[in-house]
């Protein structure tokens, strides 16, 4: 089974009008320092050690890391899981929507 891929930039302007289920795997503090509003933060060693507790099978998901690397090996393994998955090419360092972040007090 190949791997499915949109840019980045695609992703920016599909969320323009349309909410996408989006998991970020980069650690939590990169996460924090800026991602996609409503992606959810799933490491990449979590999602790949345990992919039933965040993933349904019939349901597609976006994949996102920094700079769609990791992301696309993510992707092919759980491919052949049997999830839905597409893979962001060029991760968060491409994207240019807009980014929210987590920063508490310092």
């Amino acid at each position: 089974m190949g791997i499915k891929n949109i840019s980045a930039l695609e992703l920016a302007e599909i969320l323009k009008t349309k909410e996408l289920p989006i998991i970020d795997i980069r650690p939590q503090v990169e996460f924090n320092s800026g991602h996609i509003p409503k992606s959810i933060n799933v490491p990449l060693g979590e999602l790949l050690a345990y992919p039933e507790r965040y993933l349904y099978r019939n349901k597609k998901y976006y994949i996102i890391c920094d700079e769609g690397k990791k992301s696309i090996g993510l992707c092919f393994e759980l491919g052949n899981k049997g999830y839905d998955v597409v893979n962001v090419q060029g991760g968060i360092s491409l994207y240019n929507g807009p980014l929210q972040t987590n920063l508490g007090p310092r």
